[in-house]
């Protein structure tokens, strides 16, 4: 919950540290005018704290439905300082850092460096100057009116929170871990960027020592603590559950728990627990696969380590992601659940598991991350030749689902994405500035992360990704990878072992993460298809392929150029790119962003047969014959050709769409086919 201010004799809050200026003398300035009713001017302020709030501070406060967050009472950047918007205790206020609290005119008064005698100036000029009632106040002509220190704090200060505060919004709860002695040593704050509990996010914190210098940063330790480490190290028997929310919903109740930092998440190999060892450990996780996933690999941990694992059962009548902290909030008895507990199997999930037709029927399909064009999970192909803007289509993708807003009319399923700009990180990070000044302009912060440094697929560098991805606060929805080319390494892109390698690399990074890994490649010399072998295709659960004629760009997922494994191909989606004009780092540049084309140009009609040279109508007579799918072989005997000339023919006619390639396969297994035109 968030920390909100309290009325005097609540949680410590007393006279002493309380700014009461109900009862306080006149200052000069204002002896002989009548006195404002103090009362009153609180509850018209407190019937719209938020304006006063902005109007106070000059929008420098962080604010949602229910607080407002600002530095301190002089109004400077940060959160230290909490006003209640909403409920009870609205127009109350609370500095964390000092133990101040009071009303909004004390925070006036505060904040314009009055003291006591000031009482009755602060209600005249609230009453007049933000309520706009017609009060005299007479002061000397070199005093300045609140309007006017306001604004000179507006030019100092400036008009808006901090951007790192708005990115993340409000923290609304936060978690300390201990160590055994109880010195605090990292903690985890949680935010709301939307004011809403289902824009949660999450950031730990811990005390590390940078060229010798302690301090605190944001970031998890190297290696993780258990929360409450100082009670469960006493306990016996200790509940293991997903989250610091649940794990301080069960210690409330007397019940020892804890939780591992991340939960679910957390990277068991990362996490200290050792303190854990011979105890009896129950897991109870969230109702979940995630939830599930996690207690498996956890137990087998704790096994390792000596520990009695127990595992709840969950009662059949709960919903998805129903946890203990959902128990405790429906008015259940989170021990009887507990008492459920019962032994786990904690042997190491070995070999290949063989599923029924009922068994795989119940898996999960796969759903849109945008809709009608890419899917959640697996591999994603986009490529083109040169200069065909496939970066800047990445981008958009990329930045849609980052935002949560729509590829150009086609819904997105939002969440982090991460960026692997190999090829060009400076322009990558330019284009996407574009971008939020545009199409971005007035949405949220994009969520997307980028990896500037380079890295090689077929390496260490898998691996070492991997963990940098696991260990952020949430999974990503979406990793892009551009490109190929610059990710490669040392391999051959024409050797099916090196593509193979490489295609692993990314598998294993989309399995690990749960995210689709989108690949932006180059095309092939004849631009027919994308470059290399084809076992980058093959593997491939979507291909989509940008084409370039003058202005117009048009994307193609219709095979033989696009494929789309598990769904119907999208139609061709025509574009254009159009420059844009926004101020970057305070110049004013320019760059392009993708749009759609609602009136396409027409491609010239190909060439007609006629046209075609004595090998080209050769081979183009041979297959129409057919009728059919066509092997190499086949071709080369019924032309009577030599195979340099059989494949010069044949590439001429991929190129004037009149003969296709019909497989994916590789050598003489390639299949062809006629392109039969009305």
């Amino acid at each position: 919950m968030p920390l909100v201010p309290v009325p005097r004799g609540v949680l410590g809050v007393t006279d002493e540290n309380v700014f009461d200026f109900n009862g306080a003398a006149r200052q000069d300035s204002v002896v002989g005018t009548p006195q404002l009713d103090a009362a009153e001017i609180r509850a018209r302020i407190n019937r719209s704290p938020r304006a006063f709030v902005d109007w106070l501070f000059s929008g420098r406060a962080l604010c949602n439905a229910r607080e407002a967050r600002i530095g301190d009472t002089s109004g400077a950047a940060g959160s230290s300082l909490s006003i209640a918007l909403a409920g009870e205790n609205v127009g109350l206020w609370r500095d964390h850092a000092t133990g101040e609290s009071g009303d909004l005119i004390g925070l006036y008064m505060s904040y314009m460096g009055y003291q006591r005698g000031g009482f009755q100036l602060a209600l005249k000029e609230i009453a007049k100057e933000f309520l706009g009632d017609p009060v005299d106040i007479r002061r000397a002509n070199f005093q300045p009116t609140a309007t006017q220190r306001i604004a000179e704090k507006k030019s100092k200060l400036g008009d808006k929170p901090r951007a790192d505060d708005l990115e993340l919004g409000l923290h609304v709860a936060e978690w300390k871990y201990y160590d055994l002695t109880g010195t605090i040593i990292a903690g985890v704050k949680r935010f709301e960027p939307d004011g809403t509990p289902a824009s949660k996010t999450y950031r730990p914190y811990c005390f590390k020592t940078v060229d010798g210098q302690p301090k605190w940063m944001m970031g998890a330790p190297q290696l993780r603590p258990l929360y409450r480490l100082p009670e469960i190290a006493l306990a016996q028997t200790v509940v293991l559950v997903e989250g610091e929310k649940c794990a301080q919903v069960l210690a409330d109740l007397g019940i020892d728990a804890t939780t591992a930092m991340q939960g679910a998440e957390a990277p068991i190999d990362r996490t200290d627990w050792s303190p854990l060892t011979g105890k009896t450990v129950i897991i109870w996780p969230d109702n979940d696969a995630p939830g599930l996933s996690y207690a498996r690999r956890v137990s087998e941990r704790l096994a390792a380590i000596g520990c009695t694992v127990l595992g709840v059962n969950i009662p059949a009548d709960v919903p998805e992601k129903w946890d203990a902290a959902d128990c405790v909030a429906e008015g259940r008895d989170p021990r009887e659940i507990i008492a459920t507990a019962g032994p786990v199997d904690v042997r190491p999930e070995r070999g290949m598991r063989l599923y029924t037709l009922d068994e795989l029927a119940e898996r999960p399909t796969p759903e849109w991350l945008i809709d009608g064009m890419l899917t959640e999970g697996g591999l994603a192909l986009l490529w083109a030749p040169p200069d065909s803007y496939k970066t800047f289509f990445a981008i958009d993708m990329a930045m849609s689902v980052a935002t949560g807003t729509s590829f150009h009319g086609r819904a997105t399923k939002p969440g982090l994405v991460i960026y692997v700009a190999a090829e060009d990180d400076a322009g990558v990070a330019f284009r996407m500035a574009g971008w939020r000044a545009t199409r971005g302009k007035d949405l949220p912060t994009p969520h997307v992360r980028i990896q500037a440094d380079g890295m090689t697929l077929v390496s260490e560098d898998t691996q070492k990704f991997i963990e940098a991805v696991l260990a952020l606060p949430e999974r990503p929805k979406l990793i892009v990878i551009d490109t190929v080319a610059r990710t490669f390494g040392a391999g051959n892109e024409n050797q099916t072992q090196d593509m193979n390698a490489y295609v692993k690399a990314a598998d294993d990074i989309g399995r690990a993460t749960g995210a689709l890994v989108l690949i932006v490649h180059h095309s092939g010399l004849n631009s027919d298809r994308e470059r290399g072998n084809t076992a980058l295709r093959g593997a491939c659960n979507t291909i989509i392929s940008i084409a370039r004629e003058g202005d117009t760009l048009t994307l193609i997922n219709q095979a033989p150029k696009g494929k789309q494994k598990n769904a119907q191909p999208f139609s061709d989606i025509h574009m254009r790119m159009q420059q844009v004009h926004f101020t970057h780092r305070g110049e004013d540049v320019t760059t392009l962003v993708p749009m759609l084309d609602d009136t396409p140009t027409q491609k010239p009609s190909k060439p007609a047969e006629a046209k075609l040279g004595k090998n080209e109508k050769a081979v183009l007579d041979a297959l129409t014959e057919v009728g059919d799918e066509i092997g190499f072989t086949r071709l080369k005997l019924m032309t009577s050709m030599n195979p340099a000339s059989l494949m010069r023919a044949l590439d001429s006619l991929c190129e004037r769409d009149l003969a296709r390639r019909a497989d994916d396969g590789d050598g003489p297994n390639k299949l062809w086919k006629a392109v039969i035109c009305s």
